[in-house]
Formats: structure tokens, sequence, C-alpha cells
């Protein structure tokens, strides 16, 4: 009686640039999911249906300072968009 369905697409990718002291990365990625569900009230004795569909872009960079060689110095902002 309960059914669930789940479909999802993802895509991503993460570019770095290295420099003398340090380096940079983008992470990035895109996120598409789709939900069915069937399920069955008792309240109502009837079956039920709902679907939900949800993206998201996920954006991640940081710059990874090295002052030597074992002290290190990540700064890093973190953006995510969901609709």
């Amino acid at each position: 009686m309960n059914h669930t369905t789940s479909e999802q697409f993802r895509f991503g990718f993460a570019p770095k640039y290295k420099s003398a002291k340090g380096e940079f990365v983008l992470n990035s990625s895109f996120n598409k999911i789709t939900r069915s569900y069937q399920d069955f009230d008792s309240y109502s004795n009837s079956v039920g249906s709902s679907q939900y569909d949800s993206r998201s872009v996920n954006t991640d960079g940081y710059n990874k300072y090295e002052f030597t060689q074992s002290l290190f110095l990540f700064p890093v902002p973190d953006i995510t968009f969901t609709t």
C-alpha cells in the first residue's frame, strides 16, 4: 500500500589553483530530486499521493594560506541556494 519513489540527478566540479604560498579551491555542485509518495490514510480509508521537487546549487570556495610547511590558514565561506 505505501510506496515511495525518488529520482535524483547530481553534477559537480572542483577546480584548484595552486600558487607559491598556497592554493584556492572552488567546490560547486547542482542537485535535483523528485520524490513521490503514495500512502494509505486509515482515517479517510483512501490512498493519498504527494510529489515533491527540489533543486539546489552549492558552492564552497576556500583559500589555503601556507605560512610554514606545518602552519596553514583556511578562511571558508559557504553559500547554498535551494528552491
